[in-house]
């Protein structure tokens, strides 16, 4: 089950994004197990990889 994460995008700049909002939703999720929760690190990690290696971030691509 894929794990949704924020995209953070200035309107007037496309090639602009953040990774803040990614890096504290990895966290947040990492923080569950601290409260005694199952943590789906193949989910966590595969969603993460999806979101920097494509999804919304593929972005910064097309700047290079």
């Amino acid at each position: 089950m894929p794990i949704i994460f924020p995209t953070a995008k200035m309107e007037d700049a496309p090639y602009d994004f953040s990774f803040s909002g990614v890096k504290s939703a990895v966290l947040n999720e990492m923080n569950r197990k601290m409260l005694g929760e199952e943590v789906r690190v193949a989910d966590l990690c595969a969603s993460f990889s999806g979101k920097c290696h494509g999804g919304s971030f593929g972005e910064g691509n097309r700047s290079l």
